[in-house]
C-alpha cells in the first residue's frame, strides 16, 4: 500500500515557485520641510536628535501647521544600533497605529538610523514604506541608497538585517551643511572607496576639490553635489543587477574586508577611541592599494596619489587597532566566511580599475600595516 502511494503522489514529492520582486526606488533632490508641511495623512519623523536640534524652528513649525505630523527625536549610532533600540522603534509603529498603506515614516538622520528604521519598516505587518533622508556624507552615499537593513548583534556589525525595497530617498544636502569635519571624513571614506577601485574622474574631482573637501559648505556647490551624485551612480551600477549579493565578488567590497573588526571591536571595548565605519574604511583602502602595490599590481604613482589623498583627509591610521595584523586578519577571515569561502579581495590595478586577489597570506597583510604607519 505505500508503495502505491507513494508512486501515486511522486509527481507531488518536489515543489518550485519563481518569484520576482520588483520595485522602482525612487532617488531624488528635494526639500523636505515642505513637504512635510503638505501631507494630508499620518506622517511619522524619525529624527537624530542633534539634526531636530539644528532645526527646530522649523519643525516645530511644520508640526503647528500639520497635526498630522509627529516628529520623534531617536538617537541611534553603531553602539545602540542594536534589537533593544529595535524593538523601541517598532513599539513605536504600534502605538501609533501606523497603516500598512496610506501613512508615512520618515528615516532622518545617519546610516545608523536608516538602517534600522528601515528593518523595523520591513518588519511591521510585513513591511511598510519608508523614506530615507540622510543627513550625512555617508549615509548620503552609502546607507540611503542600499536595500540593505540592519542591527549590530554579538559584536558584529549588521549581523541581523535584510533586504527592502519598498522606500524612497530625499537627498537635500542643506541638512550637510552643520556638519563638522569628523562626520565629513566618515563619509569621505566611502567615496574615496568607489573613486579609488572605479573611478578615475571621481578621483580627480576629489583631488582639484581637496583643499575643500571637509568644509561642510562645500556639499551643497556644485562641485560637492556633483561629487555625491557621481559617488551614488557609481554605487547604483554596482546594485542594480546584484542588489541582493547573489555574486559574492563584488568591487564595492573593498575597504570592507580588514576593516568590520577594527570598527566593531572600536565601539565595544571600554576605554578605546571609535573607529567610525567611513574612516575604517578608508584606512582598509590603503592597505589593500599597498598590498596591490607589493605585488606589482598598482603603480607606485597611483599608490602615491592615494596615499597623499588619504592623508589629507586623515582615516586616522595611527590607532592601535589600525596597526594590529591579528585584529585586520580576522575580520578577513570571517568575510572570507561571508564570501562563500573565497577572499574575492578586490584590489585597485591603477585608479579606477581593479581586479581581485584569492590567496593572500598573513605576512603579506602585516607588510603593508608596517608600510602604512612609517
Amino acid at each position: 500500500m505505500l508503495e502505491i502511494i507513494n508512486n501515486q503522489y511522486k509527481e507531488l514529492s518536489a515543489f518550485k515557485m519563481t518569484a520576482v520582486i520588483s520595485n522602482e526606488i525612487n532617488i531624488e533632490w528635494g526639500d523636505l520641510f515642505s513637504r512635510l508641511i503638505s501631507k494630508s495623512t499620518k506622517t511619522i519623523v524619525f529624527i537624530d536628535p542633534v539634526v531636530h536640534s539644528l532645526h527646530m524652528d522649523r519643525f516645530n513649525q511644520i508640526v503647528e501647521i500639520n497635526d498630522l505630523v509627529q516628529v520623534i527625536p531617536t538617537k541611534i549610532n553603531e553602539s545602540t544600533k542594536s534589537l533593544e533600540s529595535l524593538v523601541s522603534v517598532l513599539e513605536r509603529f504600534e502605538n501609533l497605529s501606523v497603516g500598512r498603506r496610506d501613512d508615512f515614516i520618515y528615516a532622518v538622520g545617519g546610516g545608523a538610523l536608516l538602517d534600522l528604521v528601515s528593518l523595523a519598516a520591513n518588519l511591521y505587518r510585513r513591511g511598510v514604506s519608508v523614506i530615507k533622508v540622510p543627513t550625512t556624507l555617508l549615509a548620503c552615499v552609502d546607507a540611503s541608497i542600499g536595500i540593505k537593513t540592519g542591527i549590530n548583534f554579538m559584536n558584529r556589525r549588521n549581523r541581523l538585517g535584510s533586504y527592502y525595497l519598498n522606500y524612497s530617498v530625499l537627498l537635500e544636502t542643506q541638512l550637510l551643511t552643520s556638519l563638522g569635519k569628523s562626520l565629513i571624513r566618515e563619509g569621505l571614506g566611502e567615496i574615496f572607496k568607489i573613486a579609488v577601485i572605479k573611478s578615475v574622474e571621481l578621483f580627480n574631482l576629489l583631488e582639484s576639490n581637496k583643499i575643500n573637501l571637509l568644509n561642510s559648505e562645500f556639499y551643497n556647490s556644485p562641485n560637492g553635489q556633483k561629487i555625491i551624485a557621481l559617488s551614488i551612480k557609481l554605487m547604483l551600477e554596482e546594485l542594480h543587477d546584484n542588489p541582493t549579493e547573489t555574486i559574492l565578488k563584488r568591487c564595492v567590497d573593498f575597504g570592507h574586508s580588514f576593516s568590520p573588526l577594527v570598527e566593531m571591536y572600536s565601539i565595544e571595548k571600554d576605554g578605546v577611541e571609535a573607529i567610525p565605519h567611513g574612516i575604517a574604511v578608508g584606512n582598509d583602502c590603503v592597505i589593500t592599494s599597498i598590498i596591490s602595490n607589493n605585488r606589482g599590481s598598482l603603480s607606485t604613482r597611483d599608490l602615491e596619489r592615494i596615499v597623499e589623498l588619504a592623508e589629507y583627509i586623515d582615516f586616522r591610521k595611527n590607532h592601535y587597532l589600525h596597526q594590529s595584523a591579528e585584529v585586520m586578519w580576522s575580520s578577513f577571515a570571517d568575510m572570507t566566511k561571508h564570501r562563500g569561502g573565497k577572499q574575492n579581495l578586490p584590489i585597485p590595478t591603477s585608479i579606477g580599475t581593479y581586479d581581485f586577489i584569492q590567496d593572500l597570506k598573513y605576512s603579506e597583510l602585516e607588510l603593508a600595516i608596517s608600510q602604512n604607519i612609517k
